[in-house]
C-alpha cells in the first residue's frame, strides 16, 4: 500500500540567484557531498558534462571545499559538509529515491534518499530547472547559456512509485535509466519465473511424490492447454520425439495413475510447501552470506495457466471465489518463516492469468508482494476500460503491496505500428489513482522498434510524475526529437489509433505478426502521405531526416508484410496504392542493418526477419 510524500516549495524571491557560469567561465565548483557513494560520483560527472554543454566552461569536481572558496559550491549528495549547510534537512530520513534541490546562500544542494535519489536529483535539476531534455541515446537538447544562474530553490519530492522500470531497448541503457529516473541496480529479478519451478524439479520429486503437484480432476481436451488430455498427448509425443533417454514414458504412467501434473504444484500440499520454503530460506541465506540479499524473493506460478483441482484447493476456491486464494495462503505460510530471519525481504507472487482476481476475504501478509501482470488485457484501450482487470487491481492495491507488470509492445513484431500509443500513460495515471506501489512496463526491443524512444520517454515521465498529461508529453517529445516533422507524426499516431478503433470488437493483443486485424490499405495510404510530409519538413537536417527515416520503417515494412493483399485491395476498391513501387528497394535500404538492429520478435533477431523479406523480395538487377 502506497504512502507518498510530495512537498515542493520555492524559496523567497527576495533571495539572490545562484551563479554557475559567467561569460563562458565556470564560477561554480562541483563538490561530491557523499564520497562513499558511487551514485554521487556518477551524478557529479553527469552534472559536469551538462554544465559544460550549457555554458561552454570546464567545471572542477572536488571532494572537499570550505567557506573560503569564492565559487558557488554545488553539492552532489547528502554527506559530509552538506549536513551543516542544509541543517534543516534530515538526510538520513529521506524516503526511497526522494530528492532534494535546495539553494543555501550562494550554494546549491542536489541530494536524495537511497538508493538512487542523488542521481535523480541531478536528473531532475537538468530537466525541471535547466530545461534540458534527453530524448534517446545520442539525443540531448540543452540550452546555450554562458551566464547560467539558478533562481532560489527549495524542492523536496518523493516519486509516488518505488519501482519505475521500462524493460526495453532504450530502457536498458544506463544513461537512459539516469535521465529517465528509472530504477536500476535492482537486487531482484524484474521478470522472474520463481523458486517453485526450480525447487520442485520433476526429475527429483514427480515419480515419488506426485501428491506435491496439481491434481487434474477434469479430462479437458487434447486441444486445451493445461488439461489432463492435453498434457497426456503432449508427453506421449515427447516420449517419442525428444532425445533419448527421457522420462516422459515414466511421467505418462504417473499422470495416468494419479492425475497429477508436474507443470504446476499443489499449494495445499504440506510436502510441496516444505520443499519451497526450505528452498527460499536456503537461497536467501546464500545471498546474505554473499552480501547480496535481495529485496524480493519470488514464489510465483510461472506460465502454467491452470490450478490444482484437489479437494482442498477446490474448497478454498469455493470459499474465496478465486484461484489466487490458494496461492496467497501458501505464500503467506512461506512469508511467515521468512519474516523473522530476513525482515527486509518481501515474498513476491503473481496475480496472473487464473490468479488475477483477488480473494474475497484472504489478504496477503505484510511481507508479501503482489505482482499484478496485465497479460490478458486488450491493449487497445487503458485498463480502466476493462472492469475485471481494473477492479482486481484496485482491490489488490487496497489489501497489499502491489507492483504492476504492464505491456507496451507487440512481441511478435516490434517493428509493426502498434496503435496503443496513448494507453501506457493513461494506465500509469490509473495505477497511481488506485495506490499501486511500483510499475514495470515491458516495451519493445530492436533499433527500429515502433516509436520506441517516444514510448520510453513518455512512460518514464509519467512514472516520475503521474499527474502530467500523456498527450502533452507525446507532443513535446515529437516536436523535440523530430523537429518540424513532429506535428505530422502526431497526426500519424492519431490516424493509426483511429484505424484500430474503427475495427469493431478488435482485440489488440501482443502477439500478432502483421497488421491484418486492423490496418486497411486506406490507413496505410494515409500513413504514407504523413511520413512523406514529415520527411519533406526535415529534409535539410541530416539528423532529423535520419530519425524520421527510422520511424518510417514501421510503415515501410508493414507494406511488405502484406504487399500483395494491399495491392489487390487498392485495385478492388479503386484506391491509389502508395506502397513502394519496388519493394526490393526497401529491403535493400535496411540490408546494412541486418545484424545490428537487435531483435525483431521476442527472442528472435532482426536478421531472421530480414532473411524472410529478402527471400520474398529478392534483389533486382
Amino acid at each position: 500500500m502506497m504512502c507518498v510524500l510530495l512537498a515542493t516549495a520555492i524559496a523567497s524571491p527576495a533571495a539572490a540567484a545562484v551563479r554557475i557560469g559567467e561569460a563562458g567561465d565556470a564560477v561554480a565548483v562541483i563538490v561530491v557531498g557523499d564520497v562513499e557513494s558511487k551514485g554521487s560520483h556518477i551524478a557529479a560527472a553527469d552534472l559536469q558534462d551538462v554544465l559544460k554543454r550549457i555554458t561552454g566552461a570546464e567545471f572542477e569536481i572536488v571532494e572537499q571545499t570550505d567557506d573560503t572558496d569564492a565559487r558557488t559550491r554545488i553539492f552532489v549528495g547528502g554527506g559530509g559538509p552538506v549536513r551543516a549547510i542544509a541543517s534543516d534537512i534530515d538526510f538520513d530520513g529521506l524516503a526511497r529515491d526522494e530528492i532534494v534541490m535546495k539553494t543555501v546562500g550562494r550554494d546549491l544542494v542536489l541530494a536524495g534518499g537511497g538508493p538512487r535519489g542523488t542521481v535523480y536529483a541531478v536528473s531532475t535539476f537538468f530537466q525541471d530547472v535547466l530545461g534540458c531534455r534527453w530524448w534517446a541515446p545520442g539525443a540531448l537538447t540543452a540550452p546555450n547559456d554562458p551566464d547560467l544562474a539558478v533562481e532560489p530553490l527549495d524542492v523536496r519530492y518523493r516519486p509516488p512509485f518505488e519501482l519505475r522500470f521500462v524493460l526495453s531497448q532504450i530502457g536498458g541503457v544506463p544513461e537512459a535509466r539516469r535521465w529517465h529516473r528509472l530504477s536500476y541496480d535492482l537486487s531482484f529479478d524484474i521478470s522472474p519465473r520463481g523458486i517453485p519451478s526450480r525447487a520442485l524439479r520433476p526429475d527429483r520429486y514427480y515419480a515419488d511424490h506426485p501428491e506435491y503437484f496439481a491434481y487434474l480432476r477434469e479430462d479437458g481436451s487434447e486441444d486445451r492447454e493445461g488439461t489432463y488430455l492435453f498434457l497426456r498427448k503432449q508427453w506421449k509425443h515427447n516420449a517419442i520425439h525428444e532425445p533419448k533417454p527421457n522420462s516422459y514414458n515414466k511421467w505418462v504412467e504417473v499422470l495416468d495413475r494419479t492425475r497429477r501434473a508436474y507443470n504446476q504444484f499443489c499449494p495445499n500440499s504440506a510436502g510441496a510447501r516444505r520443499v519451497i520454503t526450505d528452498a527460499v530460506l536456503e537461497e536467501l541465506e546464500k545471498n546474505r552470506s554473499a552480501g547480496a540479499l535481495p529485496e524480493i524473493v519470488w514464489v510465483a506460478q510461472g506460465h502454467a495457466n491452470f490450478m490444482c483441482q484437489c479437494d482442498a484447493c477446490e474448497a478454498m476456491r469455493g470459499r474465496e471465489g478465486s484461484d489466487s486464494s490458494n496461492w496467497i495462503r501458501m505464500v503467506n505460510a512461506v512469508a511467515a518463516e521468512v519474516a523473522p530471519k530476513f525482515p527486509t525481504v518481501k515474498v513476491g507472487t503473481f496475480a496472473f492469468l487464473h490468479t488475477e482476481a483477488p480473494p474475497a476475504t484472504l489478504e496477503p501478509a505484510d511481507n508479501v508482494l503482489i505482482y499484478h501482470m496485465l497479460h490478458e488485457t486488450n491493449r487497445l484501450d487503458p485498463v480502466t476500460t476493462y472492469p475485471f482487470h481494473a477492479d482486481a487491481m484496485r482491490k489488490w492495491a487496497r489489501i497489499g503491496t502491489v507492483y504492476v507488470w504492464d505491456y507496451d509492445a507487440n512481441y511478435r513484431n516490434y517493428y509493426q505500428p502498434y496503435p496503443n500509443y496513448f494507453v501506457s500513460g493513461q494506465n500509469v495515471k490509473y495505477f497511481h489513482e488506485v495506490g499501486v506501489d511500483g510499475i514495470m512496463v515491458q516495451g519493445g526491443f530492436g533499433k527500429a522498434a515502433d516509436l520506441a524512444a517516444m514510448r520510453t520517454w513518455v512512460t518514464a515521465q509519467m512514472m516520475w510524475n503521474p499527474k502530467r498529461d500523456p498527450r502533452t508529453l507525446m507532443i513535446e517529445f515529437l516536436n523535440g526529437y523530430y523537429g518540424a516533422a513532429g506535428p505530422y507524426l502526431m497526426e500519424y499516431i492519431e490516424t493509426m489509433v483511429d484505424a484500430a478503433h474503427r475495427k469493431k470488437g478488435l482485440w489488440l493483443g501482443s502477439y500478432a505478426f502483421t497488421t491484418k486485424d486492423w490496418a486497411t490499405v486506406r490507413d496505410m495510404n494515409a500513413a504514407t502521405r504523413l511520413f512523406n510530409e514529415a520527411a519533406a519538413a526535415v529534409r535539410a537536417d541530416r539528423i532529423l531526416a535520419q530519425r524520421v527515416w527510422l520511424a518510417r520503417k514501421s510503415i515501410d515494412l508493414s507494406w511488405l508484410d502484406r504487399y500483395d493483399e494491399f495491392r489487390n485491395a487498392a485495385r478492388e476498391q479503386g484506391l491509389p496504392f502508395l506502397g513502394p513501387a519496388n519493394p526490393s528497394k526497401i529491403v535493400d535500404a535496411v540490408a546494412p542493418f541486418r545484424t545490428s538492429w537487435g531483435h525483431w520478435h521476442i527472442g528472435k533477431p532482426f536478421s531472421a526477419y530480414f532473411d524472410e523479406i529478402r527471400e520474398k523480395f529478392p534483389p533486382q538487377p
